[in-house]
Order: C-alpha cells, then structure tokens, then sequence
C-alpha cells in the first residue's frame, strides 16, 4: 500500500528531469544559433563521451541545422533534478 502513492511522485520526477534535459538541449543549440533536428536517447557506450564508472542521468544524441549544414552533438545530463551523488564526469557536451 505505500508503493501505490509514491509512483504518481515517482512519475513526475523522471517527467520534470525530461523536461530539464529537453530545456538545456534546446538553449544550447540556440545559443549556437542552430536549430534543432533530432534529438535521440542512446546508450552510454554509443556516445564519443569518456566511459566514467556510475553516471548518473542519460545520454543524448543531438542533431542539429547550423549555416545549412547538419551537425551532431553529444549531450550527457547529470541526475534529474538531483546532485547527489556530485557529478563523476566534468564533460557534459561534445559538439561537433
């Protein structure tokens, strides 16, 4: 009985760390002066990204327009919402 009431909190903690990964993929890429294309959600193993032991948070392929030309990015998120444990990776975007 006390799981039942913790998966709508459950749920609206991974949705706002979506969200907050989804806002800092869209202003980087702006700040760019690009345009989004495609972003995906990929393993670990398939970004350029340095493997670090426990990352916490997802990874991201980025695909966006720039001066005509489609470029890729790479994004790693920490821990939705969360900084604990602290960040194990100081490297959070490749851009290419």
């Amino acid at each position: 009985m006390t799981i039942i009431p913790c998966i709508p909190l459950a749920i609206m903690l991974i949705t706002a760390g979506n969200q907050k990964n989804g806002n800092e993929i869209e202003a980087q890429i702006k700040s760019l002066g690009g345009t989004l294309v495609i972003v995906q959600k990929v393993k670990p193993n398939d970004t350029p990204f340095t493997p670090v032991r426990k990352t916490f948070g997802n990874h991201y392929k980025i695909q966006y327009n720039l001066n005509g030309q489609t470029h890729v990015a790479w994004f790693r998120s920490e821990k939705a919402l969360i900084k604990f444990p602290e960040s194990t990776f100081e490297e959070k975007w490749i851009i290419q």
